[in-house]
């Protein structure tokens, strides 16, 4: 069985995201046009993996409207839903948000979710970069 969870093999960061619809382009809208979702189904989850950005696969989970009412009131006894593969690229993907804030903790530190105070980096190094190596 699957979870509507992330997961990667080693978990060595773990966090939360959230993301606002574009105002443009909605993935429902899209799926709905390309007789991939009917009119009584609705997208409840998204998914997108990466790996190394070479390795990129994404997912809509669809869900009757039927099914989504006994899921509320608690009369369904699994989640079911229905899994279309996307063939989006990384930029492609994130095109789908007005904002999308990914935040990563280390899970061995317990702050996850945590307020915290930052202060500004001092070094005067200026933004870092990651520069190619050859």
């Amino acid at each position: 069985m699957e979870r509507f969870e992330a997961s990667v093999q080693y978990g060595d960061w773990k966090g939360s995201c959230a993301a606002d619809d574009s105002d443009s382009q909605s993935l429902s809208v899209c799926l709905r046009e390309a007789g991939y979702l009917s009119e009584e189904e609705i997208v409840v989850a998204i998914q997108f993996y990466a790996s190394y950005g070479d390795f990129v696969y994404s997912y809509a989970y669809v869900m009757s409207f039927e099914e989504r009412k006994k899921q509320i009131d608690g009369s369904a006894q699994d989640i079911e839903v229905r899994k279309i593969e996307l063939q989006l690229t990384p930029a492609e993907f994130l095109k789908l948000f007005k904002r999308f804030d990914i935040f990563l903790t280390d899970p061995h530190s317990h702050i996850d979710g945590q307020e915290f105070l930052a202060s500004e980096d001092s070094s005067g190094l200026g933004p870092f970069k990651i520069k190619e190596r050859g």
